[in-house]
């Protein structure tokens, strides 16, 4: 995702964006279940020396995610270690707490589950945020909890009109906030493995995920009300006889045009939406076929706005990365996949722009818990030398911080 998909009214200028503040931040779970964090010390610059503790507590870290709300604060998404809860954790806005962090939010579980294997957090209607959940083994359903939106209230209020001196009583229409803040957790049907989201079309999300057995399904919120569970459509099975995946990952470029990649053994396939804002979407086409078994795969977005595809091949350990974008001025085109980066153990890519809408690609082993991470330098080419970061984190997530921190 690019800068100027995350804040689409912050204008882009020549040379990078016209914010005053803009780092890379990264958050982690450690090997001893500590919620941890870094970020850039400048914008398209390095990271501090050391990880900071977000708090006190232990946590899971399956189904750890890191977003930025639409004021620009960081979240973080984890499960506590030993309770049943899932806490949402936000940056300090008010200047008044000792912590760069506020209290988490306590989002508790659904009934009878203990744990997520799998998350995705996304922003619907309004910018709020939805958070999804599945546990296979112990359900068999996808769950969903979204933060209520303002209620729309009736009030009387005082005005003087216009050539008059005496007020007169008006009623208009004023949002007021939610009685809470968040939904209770609902039921969505089908449990999944492996679970990402996007946006089909304004205030409407889509889902991608596998289920257990590998086969790939979709599905999208169907009513202009985005916060009904009936408004969402059925679940529908995409694997079209293809032999099974490992991997799915959903996303869309600055255009809105949405792009489905699976991995299976060593091969790409990708679908694209018919017609965007639309859940209708071509035949899977073979993306890539490299030879080797693919270890992983990650999705991100350039600065021309078209998709960025990375993919390991072969041995986790040695194996080399490729790259693949989208270009021509419709982006209706896409480069031949190219090597960028090998000889780093890793099972974990992420990619994320940096303030200058470069690329950052982080990678996690998680045979030996490190994490480290390289810069690009053009379309094709990137940095040779791995920048360590961290070598004790078992998960992590990437996002961007644009409002200052006060300390």
């Amino acid at each position: 995702m690019t800068t100027q998909q995350i804040y689409p009214e912050v204008s882009v200028e020549a040379g990078g964006m016209s914010l005053t503040h803009y780092r890379v931040l990264i958050g982690g779970i450690t090997t001893t279940g500590h919620l941890v964090y870094n970020e850039q010390l400048k914008e398209n610059s390095g990271f501090y020396p050391e990880f900071s503790r977000v708090n006190d507590l232990l946590y899971s870290p399956a189904g750890f995610q890191a977003s930025t709300t639409k004021d620009g604060y960081v979240t973080l998404l984890a499960q506590h270690e030993t309770e049943q809860d899932l806490l949402y954790i936000v940056e300090d806005g008010t200047r008044n707490n000792s912590s760069r962090w506020a209290r988490p939010d306590h989002l508790g579980m659904p009934s009878g589950l203990s744990k997520f294997t799998a998350t995705a957090i996304h922003h619907g209607r309004d910018g709020l945020v939805n958070i999804f959940g599945t546990a296979p083994d112990e359900s068999s359903k996808t769950w969903w909890k979204f933060q209520n939106p303002n209620q729309i209230m009736t009030k009387e209020k005082e005005v003087i009109p216009p050539g008059s001196h005496e007020p007169i009583l008006v009623r208009v229409k004023v949002a007021e906030p939610p009685e809470f803040i968040w939904s209770g957790w609902h039921e969505l049907s089908k449990a999944m493995s492996v679970l990402s989201a996007a946006s089909l079309s304004g205030s409407r999300i889509i889902l991608a995920g596998l289920d257990q057995s590998g086969e790939a399904w979709i599905r999208a919120q169907t009513a202009k009300d985005a916060h009904k569970v009936e408004g969402w459509g059925d679940w529908q099975n995409i694997q079209d006889g293809l032999a099974l995946f490992q991997q799915v990952e959903i996303a869309s470029n600055t255009g809105g045009l949405i792009s489905i990649f699976a991995r299976s053994d060593n091969n790409i396939y990708m679908k694209q939406q018919c017609r965007i804002g639309e859940c209708d979407f071509t035949p899977w086409a073979l993306f890539a076929s490299l030879g080797e078994r693919l270890s992983t795969i990650a999705l991100g977005t350039y600065k021309n706005g078209g998709l960025y595809v990375v993919a390991q091949a072969g041995d986790r350990r040695t194996g080399p990365i490729f790259a693949s974008y989208q270009t021509g001025e419709s982006l209706d085109r896409w480069s031949p996949f190219s090597l960028i980066a090998a000889d780093l153990d890793c099972s974990q890519l992420v990619l994320q722009p940096g303030s200058n809408s470069d690329l950052y690609l982080f990678a996690l082993s998680s045979d030996r818990q490190r994490l480290g991470y390289i810069r690009q330098i053009t379309e094709d080419f990137w940095s040779v030398r791995w920048t360590p970061l961290a070598c004790d984190l078992e998960n992590f997530a990437v996002t961007t911080d644009v409002t200052p921190h006060f300390t």
